[in-house]
């Protein structure tokens, strides 16, 4: 406690901390002594306090946001959210704590959706000024369960089953690789069936050409008039040798039928 002799108290350059109770104390040896207090209110705009500026939070949970306000006179508190003033709901309260010129503003949201999460602003005014403090509520995820748990244990046994799984890692890229190999093998086969049984394209350039050789052959053959040979044309056959051996041929076989005739006769 400060003390100071004397009957005036000056106070220079005042601000909230000089806010106090003061005694004024009259003695002069003889009791008793005498006093009056004196309560010193300054004056000043609210001073906001904000602990935590980014709170998150998982949805479907509850959460709480604090600002701490300084001010004298009183202030109007209240809260904003996406430039609309926050009222009372079954998932949103306010509380609002008044202590002398110190005031506590929570806010509590249960239930989190998915509208709540954003910047909340919280607001106190007197008739000095106005300030606001920010909040950021931001969404969280729950950790997942994992659906694979891999238990190890402790000690040297770390190298051996590290070992194991990498050989069995090994031995499945050895098998797909197999089988990959495999699989090209087969479409290399049916690529090359496929190819073998085409069937080859029609030319039609070795029909012609077979066509004009027997044309060649039949105009170089030719029976000229008179028995001989036609046009003096050097290679010409002339029909003659085959005529002679059509009557040979005709003689032998006329005396059969004459035999024949003599006997059914006898």
């Amino acid at each position: 406690v400060s003390q100071l002799n004397g009957g005036i108290l000056h106070l220079r350059q005042v601000s909230r901390t000089h806010m106090a109770a003061y005694l004024c104390i009259a003695s002069n040896g003889v009791p008793p002594s005498v006093s009056k207090r004196i309560t010193l209110d300054v004056e000043f705009a609210p001073q906001m306090h904000v602990p935590n500026q980014l709170v998150g939070a998982p949805e479907s949970t509850d959460v709480e946001l604090e600002c701490f306000v300084e001010a004298h006179p009183k202030a109007i508190t209240y809260w904003e959210h996406r430039d609309a003033m926050v009222m009372n709901t079954s998932r949103l309260i306010t509380h609002t704590h008044h202590d002398h010129y110190k005031i506590t503003m929570k806010l509590s949201i249960h239930d989190l959706q998915d509208s709540d999460f954003g910047m909340y602003k919280c607001i106190s005014k007197n008739s000095i000024a106005e300030t606001d403090g920010s909040i950021t509520l931001n969404k969280t995820y729950r950790p997942t369960t994992p659906s694979y748990v891999r238990l190890r244990r402790p000690g040297h046994y770390y190298a051996e089953e590290d070992a194991r799984n990498e050989e069995e890692e090994e031995r499945k890229r050895r098998v797909e690789e197999e089988e990959e190999r495999r699989r090209e093998e087969v479409e290399r086969r049916r690529a090359q069936d496929a190819e073998r049984q085409r069937p080859e394209p029609y030319n039609n350039n070795n029909n012609n050409n077979i066509n004009n050789n027997n044309n060649n052959l039949q105009n170089r053959v030719t029976t000229a008039p008179g028995g001989g040979v036609s046009g003096g044309g050097a290679g010409r056959v002339s029909p003659l040798p085959s005529l002679a051996i059509l009557m040979l041929l005709l003689l032998l076989l006329m005396p059969l039928p004459l035999l024949r005739c003599s006997s059914l006769l006898s």
